[in-house]
C-alpha cells in the first residue's frame, strides 16, 4: 500500500511537471507573469543593440580611414601637379 502511494505521489508530481513545462510556461513565457523572461528579453534586446553600435562604430573607423587616404592621395596629385 505505501508503494502504491509513493508511487501514485511521484506519477502526480512528474505529471504536473509536465503540464507546467510543456502548456503553462510557454502560454505565460513573455508576460508579466514571468519577469524571468522580461529580463531576459531585455539582456537580448541589449544585445543586439550593442552589436549594432560596434559594426556602426566599425563602419565610422573605415570611413575615417578612406577619408584620411582621400586626403593624402589629393595632396600627393596636388604635389606632383605643381612640380609639372
Amino acid at each position: 500500500m505505501r508503494f502504491l502511494f509513493m508511487a501514485l505521489a511521484v506519477f502526480i508530481t512528474l505529471l504536473c511537471l509536465t503540464v507546467y513545462y510543456q502548456i503553462i510556461k510557454p502560454l505565460y513565457k513573455g508576460t508579466i507573469l514571468f519577469p524571468i523572461f522580461r529580463s531576459t528579453e531585455r539582456k537580448e534586446s541589449e544585445l543586439t543593440k550593442t552589436e549594432e553600435d560596434i559594426d556602426s562604430l566599425e563602419l565610422d573607423k573605415k570611413i575615417i580611414k578612406n577619408r584620411k587616404k582621400e586626403k593624402t592621395l589629393k595632396q600627393e596629385v596636388k604635389k606632383g601637379l605643381k612640380e609639372c
